[in-house]
């Protein structure tokens, strides 16, 4: 409880708790005596702080995993959305959650607020950016194989991709980006059997191989 006088007719009342329900009662007095009316009741929350240490885990391709930790003060519920997707939105009493259903290869934004009440009264917001891992190139074949060169085509995975990673198993000295979807691969060694691995790329973020092989 605490209690102060003023002259005017208002007040900035400071070193509250965020996210902490409050009970105002403002009288009017009067004379050296102070002699006091009755008084006027408003209440209110002040807005919560801002969740800490915000961060993503456990992605896949169609998910990320967030975790953070309680504000300062009282918070009882969480509100997560998700920039780059106007139509997600969700209140969470955890302080942990996976978002699913997302578009693999894709850059989301993440932004969470805590809350507090029945009209959840919201706070600042952390935000934290990532990729979901891009999906498996579909299709992989081999085509027009000569003595020295196979040729590779694949299909676009579902999602997003930037470029295409190729390797070859067992020969560590070969790779190669493209972003096409077909290599010829040259320089081989006739009569040979080859392991061909191809994954897609976002940004730094590979995703899983798809492999096909065969001989020259």
């Amino acid at each position: 409880n605490s209690n102060t006088t003023v002259t005017t007719t208002y007040s900035t009342i400071e070193g509250l708790i965020p996210g902490n329900y409050y009970t105002f009662l403002v009288s009017a007095r009067v004379g050296e005596n102070n002699v006091q009316g009755n008084n006027v009741v408003i209440a209110e929350y002040t807005k919560p702080g801002v969740v800490k240490n915000l961060k993503t885990e456990n992605i896949t391709t169609t998910s990320i995993s967030l975790s953070w930790e309680k504000p300062d003060g009282n918070a009882s519920s969480y509100f997560i959305q998700i920039l780059e997707d106007p139509t997600f939105d969700m209140n969470v009493t955890t302080t942990s959650y996976t978002i699913e259903i997302l578009t693999p290869g894709n850059y989301y934004t993440i932004l969470v607020y805590a809350q507090v009440g029945e009209n959840n009264v919201q706070g600042g917001y952390d935000i934290v950016s990532n990729y979901t891992i891009p999906e498996v190139v579909k299709n992989l074949n081999t085509e027009n194989i000569t003595t020295t060169s196979i040729s590779l085509r694949w299909e676009k995975p579902d999602g997003n991709a930037i470029f295409y990673f190729i390797q070859i198993l067992g020969e560590p000295s070969f790779n190669s980006n493209v972003t096409t979807t077909f290599e010829i691969i040259e320089g081989l060694t006739p009569g040979n059997y080859y392991t061909f691995l191809v994954s897609t790329f976002v940004n730094n973020i590979q995703g899983n191989s798809s492999v096909i092989a065969n001989y020259t």
